[in-house]
């Protein structure tokens, strides 16, 4: 026979547990997620930095007239040496400018769209395979599941640098799929 706690302790309260007429709430793992992510500083400045980023991305024309800087194809060979050689930084072109006198702030804020652009679709095409071959497996089973994991583990043994190189090298030939590699206006 067993004693209760509260008889253990001589003298101490008699806890008595009220009945809640209303249900309890619990919070939703969202609502737990944006709580903990508030908390954290690092997080939050990174999200800054990143709306920062997606801001100047979208906005590159007129980030780029407000600074006062010529567009990303605009040539000034006064800003190059007689060897061809860029000057170096100016108030101008804080970046300084690349060999054919083009602004290199100017080519970075517009690069920040080609960025965005590749990591939103990169991440859209390996969602879109990914959820496609794990309905496949979870649908079939068996041995079609263990066909498309022994491929899928084949994949991802390979080093991915070294496969762009090669992609890379291979295109820049002849241009994937025959289209040749568009050249810069002269």
């Amino acid at each position: 026979m067993g004693v209760s706690p509260a008889e253990a302790v001589p003298g101490a309260p008699r806890l008595e547990f009220a009945e809640s007429e209303g249900e309890i709430a619990a919070r939703s793992p969202l609502q737990l997620f944006w709580r903990r992510f508030r908390r954290d500083r690092v997080a939050m400045v990174s999200l800054v930095f990143i709306a920062f980023l997606v801001f100047i991305a979208f906005g590159a024309p007129l980030v780029v007239k407000i600074l006062g800087l010529p567009g990303p194809y605009v040539q000034n060979l006064n800003l190059t040496d007689e060897f061809g050689s860029p000057i170096g930084p100016t108030g101008a072109h804080p970046f300084g400018v690349d060999q054919v006198g083009h602004d290199v702030m100017s080519r970075v804020i517009y690069g920040t769209r080609v960025s965005l652009e590749v990591g939103i679709l990169g991440t859209a095409i390996a969602t879109f395979i990914g959820v496609t071959l794990g309905t496949i497996a979870g649908f079939y089973r068996g041995w079609v599941d263990t066909l498309l994991a022994r491929i899928v583990d084949v994949v991802l043994s390979l080093p991915i640098l070294l496969l762009g190189l090669g992609i890379g090298a291979a295109c820049a030939v002849r241009g994937c799929l025959g289209v040749p590699y568009p050249r810069a206006p002269e």
